[in-house]
């Protein structure tokens, strides 16, 4: 018979845990224009255009409206997986879980109400939508007000951590969706603010 002491259980969980080194990069942010088509990120060199996004290992993260793809799983050949934390301050993040994340998978899509369903390689942890629990962009009505408009979009502003589709670990959150042109909110521009580590997965 062996007995586990408190202290023991707390040295298991911080097994669990990877700490991850933000040393020497800076946090950045980036407003991307995602309303019709996908449009495809590099953590490391901003925004890409890869002709064969399927085998091309120069982005990381693409946005399509509240649609979001990685790098790896069914999207692409990259190591690209995703977490959702349930913090919203951006600098409390600086361990990731050696377990619990998703990669990207073939989703039923649905968009607005009346509009036809559609199949694409999606994030299911980062993509957002009506009927999402977990997505970087909210869809409520409550956005109403805060928003102007018609726009029921709204981030929620959740802290993620992503691997990189070279398996670097680097936090994200969205901090925006909208865009003013000619006085009015536009949403379909999502504003990315990241942190790349220096930690890569195993």
């Amino acid at each position: 018979f062996t007995s586990c002491s408190k202290d023991d259980k707390k040295e298991e969980k911080k097994e669990e845990k990877v700490a991850l080194d933000f040393s020497g990069n800076e946090v950045k942010e980036v407003q991307l224009s995602a309303l019709t088509e996908w449009t495809y990120f590099s953590l490391k060199n901003g925004e890409v255009t890869p002709a064969n996004p399927a085998e091309d290992l120069t982005w990381d993260i693409a946005f399509k409206q509240y649609f979001v793809k990685l790098n790896g799983g069914t999207s692409g050949k990259g190591k690209a997986e995703a977490f959702k934390t349930e913090e919203k301050d951006f600098a409390k993040v600086t361990e990731a879980p050696k377990t619990g994340f998703e990669k990207d998978k073939e989703q039923t899509l649905q968009g607005r109400p009346g509009e036809a369903e559609t199949k694409d390689n999606v994030s299911p942890i980062l993509t957002g939508g009506f009927f999402s629990k977990t997505g970087m962009i909210e869809i409520n009505p409550a956005n109403i007000k805060k928003y102007g408009g018609a726009n029921v979009f709204g981030p929620n502003e959740w802290v993620y951590i992503i691997k990189t589709a070279d398996g670097t670990y680097a936090k994200i959150q969205l901090t925006d969706f909208y865009k003013e042109i000619a006085g009015k909110k536009v949403p379909g521009f999502p504003k990315l603010k990241y942190q790349l580590s220096k930690t890569v997965s195993q």
